[in-house]
């Protein structure tokens, strides 16, 4: 008679077979949920005595069992191998699995060096060769501490001054990198160096009526009187004389968008009308009559005295004043340095911005920021200039100081010390 072991839970799933040595050669039945409930009781139907039968360490291992498996195949797939279980895992610790480095990683990527900018081709070909500053007006050239139009000037070296060239560069056509001395270095444009001694520049002593001078290469005829509409028609040569058609009023450029209180010149808006087109009143110099000639031809010392009481300029020459006119210095606070000082090309800038910060002026009520200063002329090492002053009042000049330590000029003024002034022209600045 077949036997059946009954145990206390729902058939829920499909009947399995167990056999086991303990129960000898009886079969008996047993439903999967009734293990996984955890019924821990059963009998024999047909025994002589009911038998009890503890199935909890069976219901023990097979639950380790599953979670085993299960959590090996989440391992394989994580990780692409077999897994290494701990200890602790294998007593049922699925949180304890302890996955091992790979034993082949791959080589990480080459960090890729940066490729370095080869240097400029240098050209010795020139090297050693003598050479004088030439073609400049008679007004000398700003050099350059590296090569280009629009790198930093450096100082002013008059011309005739003897240079030796050092090196060209590819990559800086038309420069030579030359010394002046054994610590002195710069570059300049080839234009400006002559194989031989430069003849001096021939200078007019005088001009006639209705003639006048173009200064400097910034003197440009234009097509109408305005640096933003006005088509560049030529350039004008440093003292080219001209002639003088007319004048109009056109763009005051010197001014340009600066809105700061000022109290510029009627000049500042005047263009001259001359053959082909029309040229800034700033660039051109108009004798008046009998007024001495800043071009004067003479041995003789040129010395420029100041006089800070009487806010005066003396020009002279030897022992006779050539020149004279008002001037504006250094206000309290600000007082222009008394002292004799030589001037040199060196000082000249013909036209730059002026700000507080330069002059380390940290008072908000002396701030300043000049665009447009022409003509200035450096006679220290503290930034104390004499140049143009648009800024102020006409009666300012000759009647009482306004600066910040420089000698203020009119335009006519600031011009005609621009062509006084030669290399060791004298300042005295005194009470």
């Amino acid at each position: 008679m077949r036997r059946v072991l009954r145990i206390a839970a729902p058939l829920l799933l499909s009947p399995m077979t167990i056999k086991s040595s303990i129960l000898a050669s009886r079969k008996y039945v047993l439903s999967l949920p009734d293990l996984l409930i955890g019924s821990t009781s059963a009998y024999v139907v047909g025994a002589p005595k009911p038998k009890i039968i503890n199935i909890a360490l069976l219901l023990t291992l097979l639950t380790v069992t599953l979670l085993t498996i299960g959590c090996q195949m989440n391992v394989n797939k994580l990780s692409g191998g077999p897994a290494v279980m701990s200890e602790t895992a294998r007593l049922g610790r699925a949180d304890s699995l302890v996955v091992p480095e790979p034993t082949d990683k791959p080589e990480p990527p080459p960090i890729p060096t940066p490729e370095s900018t080869p240097e400029p081709a240098v050209d010795t070909a020139l090297s050693g060769q003598m050479r004088y500053i030439a073609d400049t007006g008679g007004l000398g050239v700003r050099v350059r501490s590296e090569c280009g139009d629009n790198t930093q000037r450096s100082a002013g070296w008059a011309e005739s001054t003897a240079v030796t060239i050092t090196y060209a560069r590819e990559d800086c056509p038309g420069w030579l990198y030359v010394q002046r001395s054994s610590s002195e270095s710069s570059w300049v444009r080839d234009r400006h160096l002559s194989i031989t001694v430069p003849t001096p520049t021939p200078l007019p002593l005088s001009v006639s009526g209705g003639m006048a001078l173009a200064l400097t290469t910034s003197a440009v005829v234009r097509s109408t009187p305005s640096t933003q509409t006005g088509a560049v028609v030529r350039r004008l040569r440093h003292l080219e004389e001209i002639t003088i058609l007319g004048s109009v009023v056109g763009e005051q450029w010197i001014v340009g968008d600066q809105t700061w209180p000022m109290a510029p010149p009627s000049w500042t808006r005047t263009w001259y009308q001359v053959e082909g087109g029309y040229v800034y009143s700033a660039w051109v110099f108009i004798p008046r009559p009998n007024e001495g000639s800043p071009l004067i031809q003479a041995s003789a010392a040129r010395v420029i005295n100041v006089s800070l009481s009487a806010q005066r300029l003396t020009a002279s020459v030897g022992d006779a004043v050539v020149y004279t006119t008002g001037v504006t210095t250094g206000k309290q606070g600000y007082e222009t340095p008394t002292g004799t000082y030589a001037l040199s090309p060196s000082g000249r800038v013909i036209n730059e911005t002026m700000t507080s910060a330069q002059a380390a002026i940290d008072d908000p009520a002396e701030e300043y920021h000049v665009k447009n200063v022409l003509y200035t002329q450096y006679f220290d090492r503290a930034g104390d200039a004499f140049h143009l002053n648009y800024w102020q009042p006409d009666s300012v000049f000759g009647g009482y100081p306004t600066s910040h330590g420089c000698i203020g000029l009119r335009l006519h003024d600031a011009q005609w010390l621009w062509l006084f002034v030669q290399s060791g022209t004298t300042l005295t600045i005194s009470d």
